[in-house]
């Protein structure tokens, strides 16, 4: 038996999964051509009108070079603002950008020339309208960066209440720190956080369509359409209704280490799909991901899936489903209905507790989950190594999907492949760490501030990053121990840093009190206590 892995570093990963049966409002929606309408365009100038607490831009076009900045803001547009295609416009840390209500289909943002929103992880920027507690789904029309704009920047942003929050039609845009939130029911259009045209990179987002006491939804986190022909999705968490939806016609698409809850990936076109290290738990009627028409390449490693409504779909013609979580399920586990190719690159997954059978296919010749021999950890396993058993996380109820010490995931994945302590790779997101940890002797290295904090904490981790670490996750815990969130950080100029909106897993804001930050680096553990009011 022989896996197929010398691809894995390189391939661009495709996507898939989503809503059953077909929801009008995503499949097919026309959105392109509501979207790419022709503009009318004011060309004349912007006019800044200033008073003592708030900076009034007409609605026009910005020639030149501007910069919004802490003592304007915030910064009131009230009609449609353009940057030129030979102008800059960079907003600062902490600056808001606050729209004029307009009902017909709510004020934009135009970018012909070059945009730089430059938050930072603890002072975002924030981009919205002028009413902050407003539900209409007409908050504003959206930031538009157009075709002919040059490298756009949009970092530790806070978009809120928009038809589209970003629609991107240049293949240069880097998107990273930012979150995208609806309030209120959809009652029209089709709220989205980023509508992708061409190629986008997006980093370290989160999608909160729906979050506790609230009855926001979105109708898709990212949606993909027309021209794109690559989306690169990494360390990114989705709660919105739908959370990608993939139409362009062929398009490569990498998500790395993101958690899906709600929702999941829904794809059919010529699509090349590669998912690594993501946690998809999704609800009722939805797939993690669903692939509707099949899609040439699909590459799964790594993932874990668990307590889902529906089964996984591997429509697709070459196939990559390697050290992979699928668990609880009220469906299926696994489901394809394409014909069999390249079986040797489905194995060493655990599939368990899937109501309706774990391995379901059309065809009978492949038997996948028939055990036959054993691992190496002494589990019963089929000839491509697959188990079934249970994975013993943490605390999956509380969707902790870390494995115990002593979860028969461990070492029990595709030996050709090594997990960052050295040892054989494990089954699932979370590989379990076997090298001994210890204090350091100076743990002023991990910070918080502010400390103690309301609604969101920013944590600072100041150390020489080493090359080819990757890079720390901290981890946060309740005063009985009971871990509620676990963030990827991002390198800074000074090391790493992360920030925490106070929310678990599943969104939730939690209870005021005591929590313990615990972040585990190059074999040291650090560790810090902090309050929330």
């Amino acid at each position: 038996m022989r896996f197929v892995f010398i691809f894995i570093a390189s391939i661009a990963l495709p996507l898939c999964a989503l809503a059953f049966p077909p929801d009008p409002f995503r499949v097919n929606d026309n959105r392109l051509e509501e979207l790419l309408r022709t503009l009318d365009i004011d060309t004349d100038p912007c006019e800044y009108t200033y008073t003592d607490d708030t900076t009034y831009i007409s609605g026009g076009t910005l020639y030149g070079d501007h910069r919004w900045t802490k003592d304007g803001s915030p910064y009131l547009l009230e009609g449609d603002v353009t940057v030129d295609s030979f102008s800059v416009l960079g907003v600062d840390a902490g600056v808001e950008i606050l729209f004029e209500y307009n009902s017909s289909a709510g004020y934009r943002l135009n970018v012909d020339g070059n945009l730089q929103l430059r938050g930072e992880i603890d002072d975002s920027i924030f981009i919205g309208p002028k009413d902050k507690e407003m539900r209409d789904i007409r908050g504003f029309g959206a930031v538009f960066i157009r075709e002919s704009a040059p490298a756009c920047s949009l970092e530790y942003c806070i978009f809120q209440q928009a038809a589209t929050c970003i629609v991107n039609v240049n293949p240069l845009t880097f998107i990273n720190g930012c979150n995208f939130k609806f309030l209120g029911e959809v009652t029209w259009g089709y709220p989205t956080g980023v509508t992708a045209y061409k190629t986008t990179t997006i980093r370290n987002c989160t999608f909160q369509g729906l979050a506790e006491g609230e009855e926001g939804q979105m109708i898709d986190g990212i949606y993909v359409a027309g021209e794109a022909s690559y989306l690169d999705v990494s360390n990114s968490y989705f709660y919105s209704k739908g959370s990608i939806t993939i139409e362009a016609s062929d398009v490569y698409t990498k998500i790395d280490s993101s958690f899906f809850c709600t929702d999941g990936i829904l794809t059919g076109a010529a699509t090349h799909l590669s998912l690594y290290q993501c946690i998809f738990v999704v609800q009722h009627p939805n797939y993690p991901f669903f692939i509707y028409s099949g899609i040439p390449f699909l590459a799964v490693i790594n993932c874990t899936v668990d307590n889902s409504f529906r089964h996984l779909s591997l429509n697709a013609d070459s196939i990559i489903f390697i050290n992979n979580n699928v668990t609880n399920g009220v469906h299926y586990g696994v489901r394809r209905t394409r014909d069999p190719q390249f079986f040797e690159n489905i194995g060493f997954n655990n599939l368990w507790n899937n109501q309706q059978g774990d391995w379901a296919f059309i065809y009978d010749s492949i038997p996948l989950g028939v055990n036959v021999t054993t691992n190496a950890n002494g589990d019963s396993c089929d000839a491509w190594g697959n188990i079934s058993v249970d994975p013993l996380f943490v605390d999956a109820d509380n969707l902790d999907f870390h494995l115990q010490e002593d979860s028969p995931l461990i070492d029990a994945g595709d030996p050709s492949m090594r997990d960052p302590d050295g040892t054989v790779s494990d089954i699932g997101a979370f590989c379990f760490n076997q090298s001994p940890f210890v204090s350091p002797e100076n743990d002023s290295a991990l910070s918080v501030y502010p400390s103690p904090f309301t609604d969101e904490l920013t944590i600072f981790f100041q150390i020489q990053p080493i090359e080819g670490n990757r890079l720390p996750r901290v981890e946060i815990f309740n005063i009985i121990g009971r871990k509620v969130m676990s963030l990827p950080m991002v390198e800074t100029v000074e090391g790493y840093a992360a920030r925490w909106d106070a929310t678990d897993y599943r969104g939730y804001p939690v209870n005021s009190g005591m929590y313990i930050i615990r972040l585990r680096y190059n074999r040291f553990e650090y560790v810090r206590k902090l309050v929330r009011l």
